[in-house]
């Protein structure tokens, strides 16, 4: 009789050992990742420039550089259209940098001059899984005098 009560506390105290194993295999168990589907659009990413008075602003040097070491993005270079046909509107970033940039945040500062006009902006901007992702930043920046 003693046996089968020792028999009995061992299958009990198997059964929770054996619980315990299936629910700790159960969490540490992760999701299966889905494949990412990308479309193949070339994303671009612009700013509207408008001069003191509220209009487009045209015909003014940009240029987007990294804020901490200074080193120039060459935005138009690998583009077949850099300059809009809207007035106004210049290219800051597209998916020629995927990869190029951080899959965190990359922080770029755009200046755009002409003549005794300025305008200096901060955009934040990351390589996503498919495309160059904007995090930060406006889309309509304002000439002031310099």
């Amino acid at each position: 009789m003693d046996s089968l009560k020792f028999s009995g506390k061992m299958r009990y105290q198997e059964s929770i050992v054996l619980t315990c194993v299936a629910v700790s295999l159960l969490l540490s168990c992760s999701e299966v990742e889905q494949p990412v589907v990308c479309t193949e659009e070339f994303r671009i990413y612009d700013v509207t420039v408008l001069s003191p008075d509220g209009t487009p602003a045209s015909d003014f040097q940009i240029e987007v550089r990294d804020p901490d070491n200074g080193d120039l993005y060459e935005i138009c270079e690998g583009v077949n259209d850099c300059n809009w046909t809207q007035p106004g509107t210049y290219v800051i970033m597209h998916d020629g940098f995927l990869g190029k940039i951080s899959e965190e945040k990359e922080t770029i500062a755009v200046t755009g001059t002409k003549e005794n006009m300025i305008f200096e902006q901060e955009f934040e901007f990351r390589s996503g899984e498919c495309h160059v992702e904007k995090i930060a930043g406006p889309d309509t920046v304002s000439l002031v005098s310099n």
